[in-house]
């Protein structure tokens, strides 16, 4: 199968996890870049998300050249994993930028620029949750995805608008999240009644291919 020169779509961290699943499943079907602070693919666009400056401009001049572009949000940092009283104010603006400003700046750079799009952002369920020791992810993911939340009514009526939408998949088989298990001494094994990224990645492929 040829991919789809008419489409492009842009995945944050898609170096590995969940990011790596959804750029080889997208892959399969259209024009596929990845946003990472370090290439692992020739054409990937090096953003860093975690700067306090982000170039857009390499992002601004591809819009215009597709007729759909697909964004999804799935880069995001869980750290620090630590209570409040020990967060340093640089990892509090840190952790803001990976996981709410700079993917809030990529998402307004789409939506302004480009000829169609869709939004994808990866939301999780700790947006929503007490989780001690989380509270700079736990308050960064709750506004991102209150953003899409405002984001997906302003465009209810714009044609060309194909879906807006907070996913959440769940917990996954990833290094993240055995990262977080372990800095928690919870005793869980992450392939027991953990998703595998690549059974998320098809069913986020699925979602958004009824759409294009």
């Amino acid at each position: 199968m040829h991919p789809d020169k008419n489409v492009l779509v842009l995945i944050t961290g898609s170096n590995r996890g969940l990011g790596r699943e959804l750029y080889l499943k997208f892959s399969e079907s259209f024009e596929v870049l990845g946003l990472n602070r370090s290439q692992s693919e020739a054409a990937d666009i090096r953003i860093n998300l975690a700067e306090q400056e982000i170039d857009l401009q390499k992002i601004s001049a591809l819009l215009p050249l597709y007729k759909k572009t697909i964004f999804i949000n799935n880069a995001s940092t869980i750290n620090p994993i630590k209570p409040i009283a020990e967060i340093t104010f640089s990892e509090i603006d840190e952790a803001i930028r990976v996981n709410f400003t700079n993917p809030a700046k990529i998402i307004k750079t789409i939506v302004s620029d480009s000829n169609c799009f869709s939004i994808i952002n990866i939301t999780s369920g700790a947006a929503f949750t007490k989780n001690e020791a989380l509270a700079l992810y736990s308050a960064s993911k709750a506004a991102m995805h209150r953003f899409i939340d405002v984001l997906e009514k302003e465009n209810e009526k714009n044609s060309n608008c194909m879906m807006v939408v907070n996913y959440d998949p769940g917990r996954m088989q990833t290094d993240m999240q055995a990262n977080l298990l372990r800095e928690k001494n919870i005793a869980l094994d992450i392939v027991s009644g953990f998703t595998p990224p690549k059974d998320v990645a098809n069913e986020i492929f699925n979602l958004v291919n009824r759409k294009i």
